[in-house]
Protein backbone atom coordinates (compact mmCIF):
# COMPACT_ATOMS: atom_id res chain seq x y z
CA UNK A 1 0.00 0.00 0.00
CA UNK A 2 1.37 3.45 -0.92
CA UNK A 3 1.16 6.48 1.35
CA UNK A 4 -1.67 7.85 -0.80
CA UNK A 5 -3.90 4.80 -0.53
CA UNK A 6 -6.60 4.97 2.16
CA UNK A 7 -6.56 2.45 4.95
CA UNK A 8 -9.35 -0.10 5.24
CA UNK A 9 -10.81 1.89 8.14
CA UNK A 10 -10.74 5.11 6.10
CA UNK A 11 -12.44 3.41 3.14
CA UNK A 12 -15.15 1.98 5.35
CA UNK A 13 -15.58 5.32 7.13
CA UNK A 14 -15.91 7.17 3.81
CA UNK A 15 -18.53 4.71 2.56
CA UNK A 16 -20.42 4.93 5.83
CA UNK A 17 -20.40 8.71 5.75
CA UNK A 18 -21.66 8.78 2.16
CA UNK A 19 -24.51 6.47 3.11
CA UNK A 20 -25.33 8.67 6.09
CA UNK A 21 -25.66 11.70 3.82
CA UNK A 22 -27.68 9.75 1.26
CA UNK A 23 -30.07 8.00 3.63
CA UNK A 24 -30.55 10.48 6.45
CA UNK A 25 -28.89 13.88 6.12
CA UNK A 26 -29.89 14.69 2.54
CA UNK A 27 -33.56 13.74 2.99
CA UNK A 28 -33.71 15.70 6.27
CA UNK A 29 -32.27 18.82 4.65
CA UNK A 30 -34.82 18.50 1.84
CA UNK A 31 -37.69 17.94 4.27
CA UNK A 32 -36.83 21.10 6.20
CA UNK A 33 -35.93 23.14 3.12
CA UNK A 34 -32.44 23.78 4.47
CA UNK A 35 -29.75 24.84 2.03
CA UNK A 36 -26.56 23.80 3.81
CA UNK A 37 -23.37 23.00 1.97
CA UNK A 38 -21.69 19.81 3.03
CA UNK A 39 -18.80 21.61 4.68
CA UNK A 40 -21.30 23.59 6.78
CA UNK A 41 -22.51 20.40 8.45
CA UNK A 42 -20.36 19.78 11.50
CA UNK A 43 -22.46 17.43 13.64
CA UNK A 44 -25.33 15.05 12.88
CA UNK A 45 -27.20 12.46 14.91
CA UNK A 46 -29.71 10.11 13.31
CA UNK A 47 -31.65 8.37 16.07
CA UNK A 48 -33.50 5.20 15.08
CA UNK A 49 -36.20 4.99 17.73
CA UNK A 50 -38.10 1.70 17.38
CA UNK A 51 -41.32 3.42 18.50
CA UNK A 52 -41.03 6.31 15.99
CA UNK A 53 -42.35 6.36 12.46
CA UNK A 54 -38.97 7.34 11.04
CA UNK A 55 -35.46 8.50 11.96
CA UNK A 56 -35.01 11.54 14.18
CA UNK A 57 -32.24 13.61 12.60
CA UNK A 58 -30.57 16.50 14.40
CA UNK A 59 -28.01 18.73 12.72
CA UNK A 60 -25.24 21.04 13.97
CA UNK A 61 -26.25 22.83 17.18
CA UNK A 62 -29.31 20.56 17.57
CA UNK A 63 -27.12 17.46 17.70
CA UNK A 64 -25.67 16.35 21.03
CA UNK A 65 -22.46 14.42 20.35
CA UNK A 66 -20.02 13.09 22.94
CA UNK A 67 -16.46 12.34 21.90
CA UNK A 68 -13.92 9.97 23.38
CA UNK A 69 -10.49 11.50 22.97
CA UNK A 70 -6.87 11.00 23.96
CA UNK A 71 -5.99 13.78 26.39
CA UNK A 72 -2.63 15.51 26.36
CA UNK A 73 -2.85 16.56 30.00
CA UNK A 74 -4.49 15.50 33.24
CA UNK A 75 -8.12 16.59 33.25
CA UNK A 76 -10.21 16.69 36.41
CA UNK A 77 -13.78 15.43 36.40
CA UNK A 78 -16.17 18.19 35.33
CA UNK A 79 -13.40 20.40 33.98
CA UNK A 80 -14.00 22.19 30.69
CA UNK A 81 -12.11 20.64 27.78
CA UNK A 82 -10.99 22.41 24.62
CA UNK A 83 -9.45 21.06 21.42
CA UNK A 84 -6.04 22.04 22.78
CA UNK A 85 -6.44 19.41 25.53
CA UNK A 86 -6.40 16.35 23.27
CA UNK A 87 -4.60 15.13 20.19
CA UNK A 88 -6.75 12.23 18.98
CA UNK A 89 -10.44 11.45 18.62
CA UNK A 90 -11.17 7.74 19.07
CA UNK A 91 -14.93 7.69 18.69
CA UNK A 92 -18.16 9.63 18.99
CA UNK A 93 -21.65 8.78 20.15
CA UNK A 94 -24.87 10.73 20.64
CA UNK A 95 -26.01 12.15 23.93
CA UNK A 96 -29.58 12.19 25.14
CA UNK A 97 -31.19 9.61 22.87
CA UNK A 98 -33.59 6.87 23.90
CA UNK A 99 -32.16 3.82 25.65
CA UNK A 100 -33.76 1.52 23.07
CA UNK A 101 -32.74 3.50 19.99
CA UNK A 102 -30.22 2.57 17.37
CA UNK A 103 -28.17 5.44 15.99
CA UNK A 104 -25.51 6.78 13.69
CA UNK A 105 -23.67 10.04 14.30
CA UNK A 106 -21.05 12.19 12.67
CA UNK A 107 -18.89 15.06 13.86
CA UNK A 108 -15.98 17.16 12.68
CA UNK A 109 -13.51 17.63 15.54
CA UNK A 110 -10.12 19.32 15.12
CA UNK A 111 -10.62 19.09 11.37
CA UNK A 112 -11.12 15.30 11.50
CA UNK A 113 -14.36 13.71 10.41
CA UNK A 114 -15.49 10.90 12.72
CA UNK A 115 -18.52 8.71 12.18
CA UNK A 116 -19.79 5.92 14.45
CA UNK A 117 -22.92 3.83 14.69
CA UNK A 118 -24.78 1.29 16.76
CA UNK A 119 -27.73 -0.22 14.94
CA UNK A 120 -28.84 -2.44 17.83
CA UNK A 121 -32.41 -1.69 18.81
CA UNK A 122 -34.10 -2.28 22.16
CA UNK A 123 -30.92 -2.76 24.17
CA UNK A 124 -32.59 -1.81 27.44
CA UNK A 125 -35.52 -4.14 26.78
CA UNK A 126 -33.13 -6.94 25.84
CA UNK A 127 -31.19 -6.43 29.08
CA UNK A 128 -34.39 -6.89 31.09
CA UNK A 129 -35.10 -10.16 29.27
CA UNK A 130 -31.56 -11.39 29.89
CA UNK A 131 -31.92 -10.73 33.61
CA UNK A 132 -35.27 -12.54 33.69
CA UNK A 133 -33.77 -15.45 31.73
CA UNK A 134 -31.08 -15.86 34.39
CA UNK A 135 -33.77 -15.95 37.07
CA UNK A 136 -35.57 -18.75 35.24
CA UNK A 137 -32.31 -20.62 34.71
CA UNK A 138 -31.36 -20.35 38.38
CA UNK A 139 -34.77 -21.74 39.28
CA UNK A 140 -34.29 -24.61 36.82
CA UNK A 141 -30.94 -25.52 38.36
CA UNK A 142 -32.47 -25.58 41.84
CA UNK A 143 -35.27 -27.89 40.66
CA UNK A 144 -33.18 -30.12 38.41
CA UNK A 145 -32.76 -33.03 40.84
CA UNK A 146 -36.02 -32.95 42.78
CA UNK A 147 -38.40 -31.78 40.06
CA UNK A 148 -36.92 -32.28 36.57
CA UNK A 149 -40.27 -31.66 34.88
CA UNK A 150 -40.44 -28.22 36.45
CA UNK A 151 -36.79 -27.62 35.60
CA UNK A 152 -37.47 -28.39 31.92
CA UNK A 153 -40.31 -25.88 31.91
CA UNK A 154 -38.31 -23.06 33.47
CA UNK A 155 -35.20 -23.89 31.44
CA UNK A 156 -37.25 -23.63 28.25
CA UNK A 157 -38.46 -20.20 29.38
CA UNK A 158 -34.87 -19.14 30.04
CA UNK A 159 -33.69 -20.27 26.61
CA UNK A 160 -36.66 -18.63 24.87
CA UNK A 161 -36.03 -15.36 26.63
CA UNK A 162 -32.41 -15.44 25.44
CA UNK A 163 -33.64 -15.89 21.87
CA UNK A 164 -36.26 -13.16 22.25
CA UNK A 165 -33.63 -10.74 23.58
CA UNK A 166 -31.47 -11.28 20.50
CA UNK A 167 -34.46 -10.88 18.20
CA UNK A 168 -35.34 -7.57 19.84
CA UNK A 169 -31.87 -6.22 19.07
CA UNK A 170 -32.72 -6.69 15.39
CA UNK A 171 -36.17 -5.13 15.80
CA UNK A 172 -37.80 -8.54 15.56
CA UNK A 173 -40.03 -10.18 18.13
CA UNK A 174 -42.81 -12.71 18.39
CA UNK A 175 -45.19 -14.26 20.89
CA UNK A 176 -45.09 -17.66 19.22
CA UNK A 177 -42.79 -20.50 20.25
CA UNK A 178 -42.23 -21.83 16.76
CA UNK A 179 -41.29 -18.44 15.36
CA UNK A 180 -38.48 -18.30 17.93
CA UNK A 181 -37.46 -21.83 17.04
CA UNK A 182 -37.29 -20.98 13.34
CA UNK A 183 -35.35 -17.80 14.10
CA UNK A 184 -32.69 -19.56 16.18
CA UNK A 185 -32.38 -22.30 13.56
CA UNK A 186 -31.72 -19.70 10.87
CA UNK A 187 -29.36 -17.87 13.23
CA UNK A 188 -27.33 -21.01 13.87
CA UNK A 189 -27.46 -22.10 10.21
CA UNK A 190 -25.76 -18.78 9.43
CA UNK A 191 -23.12 -19.61 12.08
CA UNK A 192 -24.07 -16.74 14.35
CA UNK A 193 -24.37 -19.21 17.24
CA UNK A 194 -23.58 -22.90 17.84
CA UNK A 195 -26.05 -25.42 16.44
CA UNK A 196 -26.50 -26.68 20.00
CA UNK A 197 -28.57 -23.58 20.79
CA UNK A 198 -31.28 -24.49 18.29
CA UNK A 199 -31.19 -28.14 19.33
CA UNK A 200 -31.50 -27.24 23.00
CA UNK A 201 -34.48 -24.98 22.45
CA UNK A 202 -36.24 -27.69 20.43
CA UNK A 203 -35.50 -30.42 22.98
CA UNK A 204 -36.53 -28.26 25.94
CA UNK A 205 -39.81 -27.49 24.20
CA UNK A 206 -40.46 -31.22 23.80
CA UNK A 207 -39.48 -32.05 27.38
CA UNK A 208 -41.52 -29.12 28.67
CA UNK A 209 -44.67 -30.40 26.99
CA UNK A 210 -44.24 -33.90 28.45
CA UNK A 211 -43.36 -32.54 31.88
CA UNK A 212 -46.04 -29.89 32.13
CA UNK A 213 -49.06 -31.72 30.80
CA UNK A 214 -48.10 -35.23 31.90
CA UNK A 215 -49.84 -36.74 28.87
CA UNK A 216 -46.71 -38.79 28.21
CA UNK A 217 -43.76 -39.89 30.29
CA UNK A 218 -40.92 -37.46 30.66
CA UNK A 219 -37.85 -39.46 29.64
CA UNK A 220 -34.55 -37.64 30.07
CA UNK A 221 -31.33 -39.46 29.19
CA UNK A 222 -28.78 -39.43 32.00
CA UNK A 223 -27.04 -36.09 32.16
CA UNK A 224 -29.15 -34.54 29.41
CA UNK A 225 -30.87 -32.00 31.63
CA UNK A 226 -27.55 -30.75 32.97
CA UNK A 227 -26.30 -30.40 29.39
CA UNK A 228 -29.40 -28.43 28.41
CA UNK A 229 -29.04 -26.13 31.40
CA UNK A 230 -25.45 -25.42 30.41
CA UNK A 231 -26.47 -24.65 26.82
CA UNK A 232 -29.28 -22.39 28.05
CA UNK A 233 -26.68 -20.50 30.06
CA UNK A 234 -24.54 -20.15 26.93
CA UNK A 235 -27.56 -18.73 25.11
CA UNK A 236 -28.13 -16.19 27.86
CA UNK A 237 -24.45 -15.22 27.88
CA UNK A 238 -24.56 -14.69 24.11
CA UNK A 239 -27.68 -12.54 24.37
CA UNK A 240 -26.06 -10.47 27.11
CA UNK A 241 -22.90 -9.99 25.05
CA UNK A 242 -24.97 -9.01 22.01
CA UNK A 243 -26.88 -6.38 23.98
CA UNK A 244 -23.67 -4.98 25.45
CA UNK A 245 -23.44 -2.35 28.16
CA UNK A 246 -25.22 1.02 28.00
CA UNK A 247 -21.86 2.83 28.11
CA UNK A 248 -20.24 0.83 25.31
CA UNK A 249 -18.23 2.87 22.80
CA UNK A 250 -18.29 1.70 19.17
CA UNK A 251 -15.16 2.10 17.10
CA UNK A 252 -14.94 5.50 15.50
CA UNK A 253 -14.56 5.34 11.71
CA UNK A 254 -12.30 7.94 10.14
CA UNK A 255 -13.25 8.80 6.56
CA UNK A 256 -10.44 9.36 4.08
CA UNK A 257 -10.93 13.10 3.65
CA UNK A 258 -11.07 15.59 6.50
CA UNK A 259 -12.37 19.13 6.60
Amino acid sequence: MTDEEPTEQQSFGSTLLEQMFELWIGPELARRGLNLARDEIRKVVAELDPTASGPIVTINDEAAVVARVRATRAIAAGEDVTEDDFDQVDSVRPGGIGENSGWICFAVIKGQQVVAFDFRYNRARAAVLVERAREFLNSARRDADAAPAVACDTAFSAAELAVQAQMLLLQQSTKRHWDRQRWIETWTDNENAPASHAIALRDLHSYRAAGRYADEDLVLPDGRLDELLDVAEEMIDQAEAAAGRPDDWPRGELPESST
